[in-house]
């Protein structure tokens, strides 16, 4: 009997330059697209030397997928570097997040590696308008919401960030911008946090405002960022992730994602952090949550229940309207968004 999250584990594990057997490559492949890790893979096999000891097919759909991804990421590292020059013409110095970073710290080597949807972009609350202003100079327009700003030509949504939403705040209460280096690409000045703040973040982001840790969701591209982040020279400091999220809630999850973290990517975990029982529990319903299986679906729904009783509990106002019922099912039955799998 194979054990809980196989799938995961034969993606992670080639990840990290361990291949699978030949038969096995379609379900990698399968895996690391729902999880968006294609180029990825197909970057960390270059770098181990092993795309030779892959099928043929497999090499040649990775280097398709990453050629793809890299075209349309120097595209965006264009589109990124023109807003943060019109940002720095404001008198704004940004701090970048998530993908952004990636475009405009990653060596060309590696810029493929990270699918991006959209470009994240840290201002203060004061700075919302004169953002705004210099933006829509370069011919952007308000798409979605008021923070959101797209052009017709562009590959790209360029979304400003203010302030943390209600579910992250209490988590997020350290200046970002102390914390985040100046770095100065192509004329641009724009702040890359460290990365424990980035560490932070991700958790916070996932676990708690996206629900991850009572919908038993993974995100295994982020869970990939954090394993590299572990990994790198300035490394995760675990001490701060535990100062920053002391409360019950926020330190269980932080537990469960840190035994993800162990597990399928072997990052050293402290002792402090050590999964519990129940924890553990919740890290292999995660695992089994990632299959197709029946047991998957029913964890998917039960998570999906308990988080949607806890939103209602913490101040949910129903409006009503006619959609109310297809909003419940989108919300009970739909799979996980973007790299969640």
């Amino acid at each position: 009997m194979k054990r809980p999250g196989h799938s995961l584990r034969l993606v992670t594990a080639a990840m990290q330059g361990r291949l699978p057997q030949p038969a096995a490559w379609p379900t990698v492949l399968e895996v690391a697209n729902r999880g968006w890790l294609c180029p990825a893979l197909y970057v960390v096999l270059r770098r181990a030397d092993r795309l030779s000891a892959i099928p043929v097919p497999v090499r040649a759909y990775l280097s398709f997928i990453h050629d793809r991804n890299s075209e349309r990421n120097r595209r965006l590292r264009g589109q990124l570097v023109e807003a943060v020059r019109a940002l720095n013409a404001a008198a704004i110095e940004p701090v970048l997040l998530k993908g952004a970073i990636h475009l405009f710290t990653a060596r060309e080597g590696e810029l493929g590696s990270r699918m991006i949807s959209d470009l994240d972009i840290g201002i203060a609350p004061a700075e919302m308008a004169p953002a705004t202003s210099a933006l829509s100079a370069l011919g952007y327009r308000c798409f979605g919401s008021d923070r959101e700003m797209a052009r017709a030509d562009d590959i790209a949504v360029i979304e400003f960030h203010s302030k943390p939403s209600a579910r992250s705040a209490p988590y997020l209460t350290h200046d970002l911008r102390a914390c985040s280096p100046r770095d100065v690409r192509d004329g641009a000045a724009a702040r890359i946090p460290s990365a424990t703040s980035r560490a932070l973040h991700l958790i916070v982001h996932d676990m708690i405002k996206e629900g991850d840790y009572w919908t038993f969701r993974i995100d295994l591209r982020h869970l990939q960022d954090l394993a590299e982040l572990a990994h790198s020279r300035e490394g995760i400091d675990w001490r701060q992730l535990c100062a920053a999220l002391s409360d019950r809630r926020a330190r269980d999850a932080l537990v469960v994602q840190a035994r993800a973290l162990e597990d399928l990517f072997g990052i050293e975990i402290p002792s402090d952090l050590r999964a519990g029982r129940l924890a553990e529990c919740r890290h292999v319903a995660r695992l089994v949550c990632a299959s197709r299986g029946r047991a998957a679906s029913v964890l998917r729904l039960t998570g999906n229940v308990s988080r949607g009783v806890r939103r209602m509990a913490e101040g949910y106002e129903w409006r009503g309207g006619s959609t109310f019922t297809q909003q419940v099912y989108r919300r009970l039955a739909s799979p996980g968004a973007g790299s969640r799998v």
